[in-house]
């Protein structure tokens, strides 16, 4: 981790994504694939997204970009997309990044003193290595792909090694630098670990326990179980304000789910 990261890791925001889980909340159901597995908070894929912004392109701006791009994530993660109607794209959590920036004091002190300023750090979106649009390979997508793959069983971390290590910055058939491989092989490995994420990313029982959960947060909401605030708290506190609620019986019945049967 470099030195300059240092200071911003410590602050409020930052620390607040170590109770932000990277599965929207399906990792706490019943469902198999997903009961007693080791997962990933958002804390942590930020900081993995951030060194691999800093290992490709060594530039404080990019790196900075890549740390902060969750920071406005809620509970629940893109769960909360649903709760706002936007379950397609699940981009209006995203939303929020620069007040979050300017208010939080340890990370606007430590901008000012870096000499950075918070436009430069607030939208990951206009650095192509940190975010680009999907097929193409970027810090973000590289970096919850190779969490994920790992985490859900389908490759070990000496294939995220292996990975990782054949990587290497070109330029594009648009003229945008990218990351790339330089072996094939490498390529198809990596392809075949993401097909096998999304898939599950996109599966029916995911999309179910992302929208029973969804609809559970907005009559929370609703009936001010729940204010908007609490969703940037922490999951824990969330669910301990859920559990002692009228609602107690519908949170259980959530993290009772284990399976589904698909109508023809």
């Amino acid at each position: 981790i470099p030195s300059f990261l240092q200071p911003y890791l410590e602050t409020d925001a930052m620390q607040r994504l170590k109770g932000i889980d990277m599965n929207c909340g399906v990792q706490l159901t019943s469902f198999p694939l997903f009961v007693n597995r080791k997962t990933v908070n958002r804390y942590t894929h930020s900081l993995i997204t951030a060194l691999l912004a800093w290992h490709f392109t060594a530039d404080e701006k990019q790196t900075l970009a890549c740390l902060f791009h969750d920071i406005a994530t809620p509970v629940f993660s893109h769960t909360v997309d649903f709760v706002n109607g936007d379950y397609m794209n699940q981009e209006s959590t995203e939303a929020g990044i620069a007040e979050i920036l300017e208010k939080d004091a340890g990370i606007f002190t430590q901008l000012k003193k870096d000499g950075i300023a918070v436009g430069d750090v607030c939208d990951y979106h206009k650095y192509p290595l940190c975010d680009n649009p999907s097929p193409k390979l970027s810090c973000d997508r590289l970096s919850y792909l190779l969490s994920g793959m790992v985490e859900l069983g389908f490759g070990k971390q000496v294939e995220a090694e292996q990975i990782t290590a054949d990587l290497c910055v070109s330029v594009n058939e648009e003229g945008e630098k990218e990351i790339c491989f330089q072996s094939q092989a490498t390529a198809k490995l990596f392809t075949r670990r993401s097909l096998q994420c999304g898939i599950i990313y996109s599966c029916c029982f995911d999309r179910f326990a992302m929208d029973q959960l969804s609809d559970l947060i907005h009559t929370a909401l609703s009936e001010k179980i729940l204010t908007y605030k609490d969703l940037y708290t922490s999951e824990y506190e969330v669910v301990c304000r859920l559990k002692d609620s009228p609602l107690q019986q519908a949170w259980d019945r959530y993290t009772d789910l284990y399976g589904l049967k698909l109508s023809s």
